[in-house]
């Protein structure tokens, strides 16, 4: 969504403000619409999402690399001796490429904000797409890297934030909005 460029930021945040509510129903809606898919089948032809858009399989043989994992041609290339150990091999590569892009990420909002994690990790955070300790750590779910670039530059500015105002509160919000 867009806006045009004269609208004042006061005006954005007091329509987006009023209408929290509203947003969040409609998306836990749109989350109670589509049903749990099925667990993954590490077989060739399975789509996996990369930076917001799917990318297909393929099972190789006669490869003996380390990592047993890589993207190659616009598409995932997995030694098939690995295929019992997909998932944990996607993991693995899914946690390579976030920090990486993290990295990258962090440089850009550091110039921005007078905070700084004492780290950054990528982990399994159950539901959690982000977090930030009281200490200044901040963890990335490992699944942020399937999502759209966009997506996870909203990702980390919000956790960043938390790193001067850890409640979604006004100032929160007031923090976000100098990203």
């Amino acid at each position: 969504m867009a806006t045009p460029p004269e609208v004042p930021i006061e005006t954005l945040e007091k329509v987006v403000n009023d209408k929290r509510l509203w947003i969040y129903s409609k998306l836990l809606e749109k989350e109670s619409l589509n049903p749990p898919t099925a667990a993954k089948e590490y077989v060739s032809g399975e789509g996996f999402y990369y930076l917001g858009r799917s990318y297909r399989l393929k099972l190789v043989d006669g490869v003996k690399r380390k990592p047993p994992l890589r993207f190659y041609q616009s598409r995932f290339e997995l030694q098939r001796e690995a295929q019992t150990q997909g998932r944990e091999a996607f993991i693995r590569w899914y946690c390579d490429r976030l920090s990486s892009i993290l990295d990258t990420q962090i440089a850009a909002v550091v110039s921005r904000l007078e905070a700084s994690p004492r780290s950054v990790q990528v982990r399994d955070l159950g539901y959690r797409w982000g977090s930030c300790r009281h200490k200044g750590d901040l963890y990335f779910q490992w699944r942020v890297a399937m999502l759209p670039r966009t997506m996870i530059e909203y990702v980390v500015a919000h956790e960043w934030v938390h790193l001067i105002e850890p409640n979604h509160n006004h100032a929160f919000w007031i923090g976000s909005s100098k990203l």
